[in-house]
This record gives C-alpha cells, sequence and structure tokens, in this order.
C-alpha cells in the first residue's frame, strides 16, 4: 500500500513539474507574441513612413543625375572628320554599321553613333530623348555603356571610347584574352543582364536586349564588360501587342544583320516576341562562343566535346592559355542548358544559388585560386 501511495505522489508532482514547465512556457510564447505583434507595428510605421518620403527621394535622386552634354551637327562633323568611312566602325565590325571613331576638340576620344529608324531616317529629337536619352540616363549600372553626350540635331548619341574594342574583337585579333578574364567578363555581362530583366526603369517589366552577343559586349581601359546596344533596346521596346510589322521588320533585321541568327531563340520565329528567355538563350551562345573562340557553331561543337575530356579540352581556345578544366566544363554546361531549343529548360537569370549570375559569380570567385595554380 505504501508503494502505491508513493507512486501515486510522485505522477501527481510529475505531473504538477509538467503543468508548472507548460504554463512557464505559454508564458514565454505569450511575451514572444507580444513583442512580435510590436515588432510588426514597428515596421508597419516605418514602412509607412518611408512611402511618404519615397517621391521625395526619388526626386533628390533624379536632380543629382547629370544631364548629357549636347553637342551640335557641326561638333561631330568635326569629331569624325564629317562621319568619314575611314573612321566607321571604330574598328568593331560591319555590324557597328553607324558607330564611328571620334575625337573631340579637348583630344578625348569618344565613339558616335548614328540612331536610326527602319527607314535610315534619323530619330525625330522628341522621340530619341522621351524613349531613349530620358530612359538611358536612369540605368546607372557599371555593365552598362552609357552616352556622355547627344546630339540632337542629328539624332547621334556620343560615348566614351572602348579602349579594348568588342569582346568578340578582343578574343579574335589578341592573345591577351586569358581564361580567366573571359570568366570575369562572363560574370559581368551577367550582372549587366540581370539588372537590365530587373525592371530597372520602375515601369513594371523587363528591358529586353535581343541582341546579347561577343560584338555587342564593349570593353573599356580597364577591361570591365559594357553592354552596348541597350539604346536600340529602349528604341524597340514597345508591348508586344502593339507592336507594329515595321517595328518587327527592324528588330528582325536588326538581330540577324550580318548572318547573327545563331543567337536568336528558335521560338522568336513563330511568335516574333523577343523575351528574357530569348535574352538567355543569346547569353548561353555567348557563353559557349567566349570558351572555344569558334564565332559559327560554338554549340555544336561543345555539345559534341562535353561528355569526352580529351574532345572538350581541345574544343577551348588555346589562345586563352591553360583553362582550368573543371570550371570550363561546368560554363559550357550552363551556356549549353541556356542555349536550350526548349526555353522550359533554360535556366532562370537571378534564381539564388541556381541561377545563371549565381554560378557565373561563384566561377568568377575561383578564378583567382585557379589562376594562382597556373603560376606555380
Amino acid at each position: 500500500m505504501d508503494i502505491m501511495v508513493r507512486s501515486l505522489a510522485e505522477s501527481k508532482q510529475e505531473m504538477e513539474n509538467k503543468l508548472a514547465t507548460e504554463t512557464k512556457s505559454r508564458g514565454h510564447l505569450a511575451d514572444r507574441v507580444s513583442w512580435l505583434e510590436f515588432e510588426r507595428d514597428a515596421l508597419a510605421e516605418r514602412v509607412k513612413e518611408l512611402k511618404q518620403r519615397l517621391p521625395k527621394a526619388v526626386g533628390d535622386v533624379n536632380t543629382c543625375i547629370p544631364a548629357l552634354q549636347e553637342f551640335s551637327r557641326k561638333d561631330l562633323q568635326v569629331a569624325t572628320h564629317d562621319f568619314d568611312v575611314k573612321w566607321n566602325n571604330c574598328g568593331h565590325g560591319d555590324e557597328h554599321e553607324h558607330l564611328y571613331f571620334g575625337k573631340l576638340w579637348d583630344n578625348s576620344l569618344v565613339m558616335v553613333k548614328k540612331m536610326r529608324d527602319v527607314n535610315t531616317q534619323a530619330i525625330h529629337r522628341d522621340k530619341l530623348k522621351s524613349e531613349v536619352v530620358d530612359k538611358l540616363i536612369l540605368l546607372r549600372h557599371p555593365q552598362m555603356l552609357i552616352p556622355l553626350g547627344v546630339c540632337y540635331e542629328d539624332g547621334c548619341l556620343v560615348y566614351e571610347h572602348m579602349a579594348h574594342g568588342t569582346v568578340k574583337d578582343w578574343i579574335a585579333c589578341t592573345r591577351q584574352s586569358t581564361w580567366y578574364t573571359r570568366f570575369r567578363l562572363m560574370a559581368e555581362v551577367a550582372r549587366g543582364l540581370c539588372f537590365l530583366h530587373s525592371d530597372p526603369l520602375g515601369s513594371g517589366g523587363p528591358i529586353i536586349h535581343s541582341a546579347i552577343r561577343p560584338t555587342n559586349i564593349f570593353l573599356d581601359d580597364k577591361f570591365v564588360a559594357k553592354i552596348g546596344d541597350v539604346d536600340l533596346a529602349l528604341l524597340d521596346s514597345e508591348p508586344a501587342q502593339v507592336v507594329e510589322t515595321t517595328l518587327k521588320e527592324k528588330k528582325t533585321s536588326r538581330v540577324v544583320a550580318n548572318h547573327n541568327s545563331h543567337y536568336v531563340a528558335p521560338e522568336y520565329w513563330e511568335s516574333q516576341v523577343f523575351s528574357e528567355e530569348t535574352d538567355i538563350f543569346a547569353f548561353g551562345i555567348t557563353l559557349l562562343e567566349m570558351l572555344t573562340g569558334n564565332f559559327t557553331n560554338a554549340f555544336e561543337v561543345v555539345e559534341d566535346a562535353i561528355e569526352d575530356d580529351n574532345a572538350f579540352e581541345n574544343a577551348l581556345d588555346p589562345n586563352a592559355g591553360c583553362w582550368d578544366i573543371d570550371l570550363a566544363r561546368r560554363v559550357a554546361s550552363l551556356g549549353l542548358r541556356c542555349a536550350s531549343y526548349n526555353r522550359r529548360k533554360r535556366p532562370d537569370m537571378a534564381a539564388p544559388n541556381t541561377g545563371i549570375l549565381a554560378i557565373l559569380e561563384e566561377v568568377a570567385g575561383n578564378v583567382e585560386l585557379a589562376a594562382s595554380r597556373e603560376d606555380e
């Protein structure tokens, strides 16, 4: 009997202890809930305050954006030797037929770009200002080629001269295009493209470039990648449902000029609409071309070689030095997925960890270590 009484007493004590513990826990939880509710209310007030301050902040930012220098037609005629064909293209190939090398009165070097419509006529002042200039000056990003000036009189934009030309020039014409620099440039272009796709103008949608390729990626004097032709992307950026036939023809002629159709995603030919997915397709082809130095059929070359170690190593551009094969294979695999004929299989640009930008940032982060191994 004593044992039963003692057992019951112990059970009672155990239940009382559990009840006390649960009561204490509920008290802690109640305190935590109260604190979270307090934080929620404080954050709501902070959000309300920030929303009230936002219009003024935006206004302050806009007033800090420097206005473009305005040039006269005479200024640019003098700078470019009257748009002499010998000064045409800035050495960047036939694709940039409206791009001229120039030297201003202060001896600074520039690129002068004639903005022309589908009929090769100068873009009207109002259209150039509202659709291109006013938007371009807001796209402040390290990987954007932003104009220094404008000539409304002749429909021209004036850009800083890119000392090292385009990525295609650099790879095809020099032996300084090392593999580790290429990886860094790939990540920089991905950052720029991610920026364009992030609704940078706050207009409710991405800026679709529609002509990503090695000839539209410029290199400044510090070998920093700058995405060009954003001006034309803005000029073409009308909603798909209201795009007129002439504009479609203009877009198509721009992207397939000089046999560049292999950068165009297959779905475009059916829909006549460019999208984030079509930009990713073109970027994938660009990645493969930067790996191989092959600007005609890089996709086919890499696809055939990627499963065989020797074949893959032979497919890489030998002028880039001794590649880190593991990093190169990872980028090649990414490029093939980006250039998949099935747009649903293409990776997302900005997805955490698995997105295009995340992968290329990680590769670029490993480049310095891999390059140091090459020097040992």
